[in-house]
């Protein structure tokens, strides 16, 4: 079976999806080597590895999405880096480290 370009696509947005939900450290590092793994994989011609990279890849977002799950029962505050709000909440996040 050959997977399809739009199949591709399709599953590599869910997967950026997804992980967004991560916390900040995870979904940056998560973020970071989905975008390399499909870059790497662009190019592929084989039939038998595109049909195995697309493999590991629902593998993959069936790994994240269980992870999500688990992540979001034992929620935690965010990061200062993580807010977006105005400079006072950084300031103010600051000033309660103190």
């Amino acid at each position: 079976m050959v997977v399809e370009k739009k199949v591709f696509v399709h599953l590599y947005r869910n997967l950026i999806r997804t992980s967004k939900q991560f916390p900040y450290s995870f979904r940056e590092f998560s973020l970071r080597r989905i975008r390399d793994a499909f870059r790497e994989g662009r190019n592929e011609t084989d039939p038998v590895k595109v049909q195995k990279n697309f493999e590991k890849a629902q593998e993959t977002l069936q790994l994240i999405q269980r992870q999500t799950i688990i992540n979001k029962m034992y929620t935690k505050g965010n990061l200062v880096v993580e807010n977006k709000g105005p400079k006072e909440n950084v300031d103010s996040a600051l000033k309660k480290a103190h």
